[in-house]
């Protein structure tokens, strides 16, 4: 059997915009694996989302993802 890999389609720093894009590649079957990345330096914190899809849905994704950002 083999491993399922998931590519990196986004990177944002907004939780909103990257849940919104989660949610539009789960309606259109979309599989995602979102990565939350929390960085702190000594004065602040960075918040950093990475959204993967499966390497196999990586041209839909990137489809679906554009035209949320164009909203």
């Amino acid at each position: 059997m083999s491993e399922m890999r998931f590519i990196t389609v986004r990177n944002y720093h907004d939780p909103i915009l990257a849940e919104i894009v989660v949610n539009a590649l789960h309606a259109a079957g979309i599989t995602t694996f979102p990565l939350y990345e929390n960085n702190s330096g000594l004065t602040s914190i960075t918040q950093h989302y990475e959204v993967k899809v499966p390497e196999k849905d990586v041209e839909s994704a990137l489809e679906i993802i554009e035209e949320q950002e164009n909203l």
